[in-house]
């Protein structure tokens, strides 16, 4: 057993993670290294100048630290009554400094009896820091063996065959602050190519597999746990987390990003919000970059809803940076709501804007839901001394009443406040806006929201997206030029172009219409270019003709003249 477990330290290690977490959070006493193995870490302890003891009930692993000059003890850590009782001896020639437990929780049949006591008793030893190591269930590797139904137990790794428990990121929170743990690091440890990376020939895991590229863009690389191996955390003592409110969230959360420069039309979009027939919402203003002036401005605006919509409006400061993504992001981590919209401040919703997507979801769970948007041209308007706004044009049908994949691939035929994201999508699965487009960063997400996820649209209309003509300078389209827009764009384009794509039922059938509308166009090109041809012939024609005429008038006018000349000198 003590073979099997002896991993030395490496600065490419998750042991390198762990040192990192210990040293900033520990900086005197005895660090107690409980299910120590070949205690990996006692020598960057003493290079630490702290004390280290290791405690196993594994024989050798240590004599081996016996025979490198570290105090150890032999101890079940199933007798919780042996553990007591070791760190009293600890302590009583110092302070505990840190706790470790590094591969050790997930071989224990009720990791979180230890984890309580600890807890409970922690005063009595100087309040150490707990520092623990994870594997993490949930890495993509085995994700993806899960999808072609392979569960491959090894001897060490993700997969030991001695592991009792399992866990993923939300299980190793939930169990640390119901035994009384608050997390003060952490520096996981990520490794794209986990142990559970064979065999190279599956479909779901080999490289260039469209299967298993697309597999891979479930959960992104950098989110959401997905190529984390070990979970490495500092904890410090506090009181058990009690019992969680778990009355749930609000159907919708409805982001709004505001920079403070359109207090009117913010002001008309939360009266129409504060009208839902549908209440079953709540609505984030997210003050980006604002100053102190414009915050308590939107404070103010906040305090004159109605108290029954008061209490469903908070607003939230985002500083400046991040474009215009940040906001969105920032929001995205505040909603409480099974599904997440977003309105700008200068748009107007209808009173069953809530109630349409609401109906939508109970037929369509988990998809993107999508309504019918119109625009309207509006002006910067005086309002008796007020800076607001008026409509310049009648209300037009600019976008597609239903949702086609095919097409918004070209383009982005959807505007923001007709989309509900399923919340599941940012808190489970870890997608964010991308803050580094700074426009159609709504186009990007749709994207990837849509092929996830799926669209089940509606053809009832529920919001009005306003395009300014003139006045109110910070709108999009005003505030970033037309190259800015096409960049973007081809951003997004070679972005999904360089990836696999999942299309919904019915795709070929669009791919087919486009392309029988590309043949129907060549077809009245190659038409239109024979007729041009006929025409560039009839022009050459009748220009040759025109020629030839004015040279015969040219040759006949010569003749008259030279016979008249001739006359003349006759009659001299």
């Amino acid at each position: 057993m003590a073979g099997k477990y002896e991993f030395a330290f490496d600065e490419l290690s998750v042991y390198a993670k762990v040192r990192d977490v210990l040293v900033a959070t520990t900086t005197s006493g005895t660090v107690v290294d409980l299910g120590c193995g070949h205690g990996a870490l006692a020598e960057i302890c003493r290079a630490h100048g702290l004390g280290y003891l290791g405690a196993d009930r594994d024989h050798d692993g240590l004599v081996s630290l016996a025979a490198r000059g570290f105090p150890t003890s032999e101890v079940d850590l199933t007798d919780l009554g042996a553990v007591v009782a070791l760190l009293d001896r600890v302590a009583a020639d110092g302070p505990v400094g840190a706790v470790l437990l590094l591969d050790t929780l997930e071989h224990l049949p009720e990791p979180w009896t230890l984890l309580k006591l600890l807890s409970d008793q922690a005063a009595r030893w100087g309040s150490p820091r707990l520092v623990v190591s994870i594997p993490n269930i949930t890495h993509r590797d085995v994700g993806a063996k899960l999808v072609a139904g392979r569960w491959d137990v090894t001897p060490t790794g993700l997969l030991d065959s001695t592991h009792l428990q399992m866990f993923s990121a939300a299980r190793v929170d939930q169990m640390t602050r119901d035994t009384g743990w608050a997390e003060v690091a952490r520096a996981d440890f990520p490794l794209a190519h986990s142990d559970q990376r064979f065999p190279e020939e599956l479909p779901t895991l080999s490289e260039g597999s469209p299967l298993a590229e697309l597999l891979r863009l479930v959960r992104p690389g950098d989110a959401a746990a997905a190529i984390v191996n070990q979970f490495v955390r500092a904890y410090e003592p506090v009181a058990p987390a009690t019992a969680e409110d778990a009355s749930p969230g609000p159907f919708l959360s409805v982001l709004v990003r505001t920079t403070g420069k359109r207090w009117e039309s913010l002001r008309d979009l939360l009266l129409c919000l504060s009208a839902q027939r549908d209440e079953d919402l709540e609505v984030l203003v997210l003050g980006h970059g604002l100053d102190a002036a414009q915050r308590q401005e939107l404070a103010a605006l906040g305090a004159e809803q109605v108290p029954r919509f008061q209490k469903r409006v908070r607003v939230v400061d985002v500083p400046s940076g991040g474009g215009r993504a940040r906001p969105l992001n920032v929001g995205v981590q505040h909603a409480r709501g099974r599904y997440i919209s977003v309105v700008d401040d200068d748009d107007v919703v209808t009173a069953d804007y809530v109630g349409a997507f609401h109906r939508l979801a109970d037929t369509s769970p988990g998809q993107l839901l999508r309504a019918v948007t119109v625009t309207q041209t509006i002006a910067e308007s005086d309002w008796t001394g007020t800076p607001g706004w008026a409509a310049t044009s009648p209300f037009v049908y600019s976008y597609p009443p239903v949702y086609s994949a095919v097409e918004h691939l070209r383009d982005n035929f959807t505007p923001f406040c007709a989309l509900a994201f399923p919340a599941i999508l940012f808190h489970e699965l870890g997608h964010r806006f991308d803050e580094d487009l700074p426009v159609l960063e709504d186009w990007e997400m749709q994207l990837r929201g849509a092929q996830l996820c799926g669209v089940a649209s509606t053809r009832e209309i529920t919001s009005v997206y306003h395009v300014w003509e003139v006045g109110m300078g910070s709108a999009s389209k005003m505030l970033h030029a037309a190259e800015e827009w096409a960049e973007a764009r081809g951003q997004v384009r070679y972005r999904f172009d360089s990836r696999p794509l999942l299309l919904p039922a019915g795709s070929l059938r669009d791919l087919d219409e486009a392309h029988q509308k590309i043949e129907e166009l060549w077809v009245e090109i190659s038409r239109r270019g024979e007729e041009m041809e006929r025409l560039h012939g009839r022009l050459v024609e009748e220009k040759a003709f025109a020629d030839r005429v004015r040279r015969l008038a040219a040759y006949r006018a010569l003749a008259k003249a030279r016979a008249l000349h001739r006359r003349w000198l006759g009659h001299r």
